[in-house]
């Protein structure tokens, strides 16, 4: 290219323009290919040279999450309003989204720029070194014309032709013939490196300011079960620093944030709205966080769970303006007195008009207030037979809860039972009657000396005292979905050989409990049996979906029939564990249960349905595969179960179905 031909710079102008306008146009591309066309935001996002198809959904890392979530909401008696199922399936979407616009990021801020620069580069340094590669070894590829003249021939004749090459019209006939466009592609391949070097810096700053604002687009539904998951993790014994839960609740309130500045396609005014509630949703959420690090877990913890379980549900059904409810909102700060909102009206009306209004209403107010004696009347009769009822449930519930402590078994075993009446009768006391009669069981249900335990696990005859296994039978009985009702606590409780049977202890925390021959035949759902022992326990039937059974000792339970949908029994000891005395009982199920570390030695898993089972090894909480030494699988269903790093070589397969 001659830098001093005018010639040569229209045509470098030329082309960084086209080239130019080239890369616009393909950024514009993106930028619309990206565009969120659903209002609810439940649908994922697509970037160009990223296929959604090769960025893979991942709920088997996902369930633990939120299957520890809403464990965390039943123990805290946070019912949910979204089913499990679903909200994994809208947790599984938004986190592929979130992996879609990272790789896009990494591919349209990196890998483009880089082949744009890398392009700029080679075609500035063809143009500099042109010259000298025409005249050296690269002729042959440099110079077209050399390779027209080798083929046609001086004149552009092929040899016994009459006339021109139809080819050679590309150089012409002539010998001195220069061609138009001869020497143009210098200067147009200078302008094309030149904007492809500028296009590389321009890419990479659109790409990064827009992949942030689409990232903060994006529902926070991920950061605010992660929120759940700390305060999850809070209630773990050690607890970690209260730092992490800290993090996690102002990561959270920096998504609610950004999410509402460009998050929702609203209007200006809904915009502003919206931004406002964020801001009291933020407050608040920073408020009990604060309580949660000033008066300790026990205390304030339950009411963080709250906030963040309703946050969780309204951002799941796509609620933006009512994140949180107005009653638990931090207050809005009042403007001071005698302020008046601008453009108020000040004007007012004539005296006349004054007098007209107070003479219309005058005949009204007899009427009204013989109206509001009425209501008062009826509200005050109502009133006292309310009281009156209430003093007549007090003073029987008083009486009851006193009669605990006579020294008669068979008095205390009425008083439980009486209790059970007041609940039928009195729902708005079943709350406090369900506290009173778990720590009825804990105080009287106490572990003896260790001489004493060790003998009762050996005599498999060995029961819980009257009282403790009558108010078993009312906590199992009780009412369900009452209101203020939380979870049944029943840790460290010595409940040898107790009776379960046909009761409903769904959410209840046994945690550290003897259940030694107990019978377990009853609905566990979401039940914390971690650390407890349950050796010999009858659990046929029960229904046990979404418990934790964390290093749990299950050695020798009878489970035929059981169903353990999505429980986790990490590192619990299922050795030999049985399907009855007799083998013919009905098959276990356990479809996407957690049995990494599991000690599945001479278990009897005939028939049982393990659809996504996960017994491998878990490198991330240091988990070692599930032992799997002479277990029988027979006929077993394990389609999908992940079975990496297990021995399987003495476990026995006949049968079994392990297709993918």
């Amino acid at each position: 290219m001659d830098f001093a031909s005018w010639n040569d710079w229209v045509r470098a102008v030329l082309g960084v323009s086209v080239t130019g306008l080239v890369i616009v146009l393909l950024w514009r591309g993106v930028v619309r290919g990206a565009g969120y066309r659903d209002p609810h935001r439940r649908t994922g996002r697509r970037i160009l040279l990223v296929p959604r198809r090769v960025v893979r959904k991942r709920p088997e890392a996902l369930r633990p999450l939120v299957r520890a979530v809403v464990a965390l909401r039943r123990h805290q008696g946070v019912p949910s309003a979204v089913a499990q199922g679903d909200l994994l399936a809208r947790l599984v979407e938004a986190d592929r989204a979130a992996r879609v616009l990272r790789w896009g990021r990494r591919v349209w801020s990196g890998v483009v720029p880089a082949l744009l620069l890398a392009g700029g580069f080679v075609l500035g340094t063809w143009v500099v070194a042109y010259e000298d590669v025409e005249n050296g070894p690269g002729s042959w590829f440099m110079s077209p014309d050399e390779s027209f003249r080798d083929l046609l021939g001086e004149r552009g004749f092929i040899d016994g032709a009459d006339e021109c090459s139809g080819w050679s019209l590309l150089r012409g006939c002539e010998e001195t013939f220069v061609p138009w466009w001869s020497g143009a592609e210098s200067g147009f391949v200078f302008g094309a490196a030149v904007a492809l070097v500028v296009g590389a810096w321009w890419i990479r700053r659109a790409a990064v300011r827009d992949f942030a604002v689409w990232a903060r687009q994006e529902p926070p539904l991920s950061v605010s079960l992660a929120a759940l998951g700390a305060c999850r993790e809070a209630l773990r014994t050690p607890a970690p620093e209260a730092s992490v839960l800290d993090g996690a609740v102002a990561e959270l309130r920096a998504a609610l944030r950004g999410f509402a500045r460009c998050g929702t396609p609203a209007d200006a005014e809904r915009r502003v709205e919206l931004e406002e509630h964020v801001g009291r949703v933020a407050a608040t959420l920073h408020e009990a966080s604060g309580r949660v690090l000033r008066e300790g877990v026990p205390v304030a913890l339950p009411g963080l769970v709250r906030l963040l379980a309703q946050l969780q549900d309204r951002l799941h059904s796509s609620r933006w303006l009512a994140l949180l409810d107005a009653s638990l909102l931090a207050p809005v700060p009042v403007p001071p007195p005698g302020s008046a909102p601008a453009g108020a009206p000040q004007a007012e009306g004539g005296r006349w008009q004054r007098y007209m209004a107070i003479a219309t209403a005058l005949p009204v107010v007899p009427a009204l207030l013989a109206l509001a004696f009425s209501a008062m009347t009826i509200s005050q009769a109502r009133e006292t037979l309310r009281l009156t009822e209430r003093d007549q449930v007090a003073s029987s519930y008083n009486d009851t809860v006193a009669n605990l402590g006579d020294d008669s078994v068979n008095v205390r075993i009425s008083s439980i039972y009486a209790l059970r009446r007041i609940m039928k009768e009195s729902p708005r006391e079943q709350p406090a009657i369900v506290e009173i009669l778990c720590a009825y069981v804990r105080d009287k249900a106490k572990a003896p000396s260790k001489a004493k335990v060790e003998a009762a696990h050996k005599n498999v005859d060995t029961r819980p005292a009257e009282d403790v296994q009558a108010a078993l039978n009312v906590l199992g009985t009780r009412p369900l979905g009452v209101d203020g009702e939380r979870v049944m606590d029943l840790r460290r409780a010595y409940l040898v050989g107790a009776d379960f049977t046909d009761g409903n202890f769904s959410g209840a925390d046994f945690r550290d409990a003897d259940l030694t021959f107990a019978q377990l035949r009853g609905e566990f759902a979401d039940v914390w049996f971690s650390g407890a022992t349950l050796r010999g326990a009858l659990m046929s039937e029960g229904l046990f979906g979404g418990s934790e059974f964390i290093g749990t000792d299950m050695e020798y339970v009878v489970w035929d029939g059981a169903r353990f949908e999505d429980a986790d029994l990490t590192r619990a000891n299922l050795r030999a564990a049985s399907l009855g005395s007799e083998g013919e009982g009905s098959a276990v199920s356990l479809p996407g249960a957690e049995l990494s570390g599991a000690d599945l030695t001479d278990a009897d898993l005939t028939g049982a349905w393990l659809v996504g089972a996960d017994f491998s090894q878990d490198k991330a909480q240091m988990v070692p595969a599930a032992n799997l030494t002479r277990t029988n699988f027979t006929r077993a269903d394990l389609t999908d179960a992940r079975l990496d790093g297990t021995d399987r070589r003495t476990a026995v397969w006949t049968g079994a179905e392990t297709g993918g």
